[in-house]
């Protein structure tokens, strides 16, 4: 953290390592002509991959899915998962305030049915509680 905070602070510091880092550059890329001009194929193959990809030298991986469908065939779309999360979840919500809602004229009921005078029911009277 020191040397990154000097390099940030001092521009001649911060130059001086730049000038460094064009020397090994320039230092290396005479190695690997010198390496290409002895006919080292690794270090052709590596020149042609960095400096002849508008040639074509260039290697791609194609990655694909099972069978080489594509990545995403098969996917569930996560988007879809949500607004079916809050489908459900809001269709829950009515449910609940439609329970709540028969609880509480159920709770009414009982609280009237006990509140009246007990009666034996005549034969012919039903009662009826849902």
């Amino acid at each position: 953290m020191a040397f990154e905070n000097w390099r940030a602070r001092d521009a001649s510091f911060a130059a001086a390592l730049k000038e460094i880092e064009e020397q090994l550059i320039d230092y290396t890329e005479n190695k690997l002509l010198t390496k290409i001009k002895s006919g080292n194929l690794t270090a052709m193959i590596f020149f042609l991959k960095c400096k002849g990809k508008h040639r074509g030298w260039i290697e791609r991986q194609e990655v694909t899915g099972r069978d080489g469908k594509g990545l995403m065939d098969g996917v569930v779309d996560s988007r879809k998962i949500a607004d079916g999360v809050v489908v459900a979840l809001q269709s829950r919500e009515v449910r609940i305030k439609i329970s709540e809602a028969q609880m509480e004229i159920d709770a009414r009921t009982i609280a009237l049915l006990s509140l009246a005078p007990q009666m034996p029911p005549e034969e012919d009277a039903v009662v009826t509680i849902q």
